[in-house]
């Protein structure tokens, strides 16, 4: 198969939208390649772009479900889009020399829904993709001071592993800043994460608050996700907003390129952390 598709929501539960056998078959995709909004002033006999936008974009397909289960297919695909928060799509094209999976935030606009044909119903699906395309790469780390670094390079596939280091350089081969993800264990006493390129501090996050251990810093930089919480050991959350200085770029992402990430406290810090990088793309 050359490439996949499917459903994500919030909990990460997945509509597998390449098996007609047993549930849904996504057809005749369109709306994968480069689209952008620009404007243009004309200076003599010349446009000069004035600004340009990625704007949302139409995504549209067709899905086949096979007659035998073709209306229980249905169903149970309009229940999982209407249960669900947060719909992410999911793509995996096939290159010759990768694998690898992109996501995109959608909103599903419609599912038609057609007569039983020749063995199978297809259904005309149109969504819309808010955002750029982007790959969901982590890194588990245990943040011991060693006074070594980790080059991290997000061009390979991903696989857990644990390091202790101090600090963390990430290769960010997007076409946009990358937003990040840092989900700390406690125990954490004013915990910083800092920013640096080409060995400049560019940004700092510093939060004047205690993270207990049983307890986890959550700080994620997404435009649509933006969190500064702890999270407690019942499940409940704490913001952490009122901990921060405003003065500082607190919501920061990835610049294009080579970068570094420290993670630092007060105390010795010897718990677990997990580091997101979303790899933003305009097309894959």
């Amino acid at each position: 198969m050359h490439r996949r598709f499917y459903l994500e929501n919030a909990q990460r539960q997945r509509f597998n939208l390449q098996d007609l056998k047993s549930g849904a078959l996504l057809v005749s995709p369109a709306g994968l390649g480069l689209a952008m909004t620009r404007s243009y002033e004309l200076t003599g006999d010349t446009a000069r772009c004035v600004d340009e936008r990625f704007a949302s974009r139409l995504f549209t397909g067709v899905i086949v479900f096979q007659a035998s289960r073709a209306y229980d297919g249905y169903r149970a695909l309009i229940n999982y889009i209407v249960s669900s928060s947060d719909i992410k799509l999911v793509y995996a094209p096939r290159y010759e020399t990768a694998t690898g999976e992109f996501l995109s935030d959608i909103e599903v606009e419609s599912v038609s829904k057609r007569e039983v044909r020749g063995g199978r119903m297809e259904c005309d699906v149109a969504i819309t993709l808010k955002g750029a395309w982007y790959k969901r790469d982590s890194l588990r780390v245990v943040a011991e001071k060693t006074g070594e670094e980790l080059r991290y390079d997000r061009m390979y596939e991903y696989t857990y592993s644990d390091v202790s280091t101090d600090a963390i350089e990430i290769y960010n081969d997007g076409h946009f800043d990358a937003p990040l993800m840092l989900e700390a264990e406690g125990e954490l006493v004013k915990p910083k994460l800092q920013l640096f390129v080409d060995g400049a501090l560019r940004c700092e996050l510093a939060v004047s608050a205690v993270i207990e251990e049983g307890q986890t810093l959550v700080y994620c930089t997404k435009d649509d996700e933006l969190t500064l919480v702890k999270l407690l050991s019942d499940g409940s959350e704490e913001s952490l907003v009122d901990s921060i200085t405003v003065e500082n770029d607190n919501f920061f992402k990835l610049p294009r390129g080579l970068s570094t990430l420290s993670l630092s406290a007060d105390n010795e810090i010897s718990s677990k952390s997990i580091i997101t990088v979303f790899t933003s793309y305009k097309a894959v």
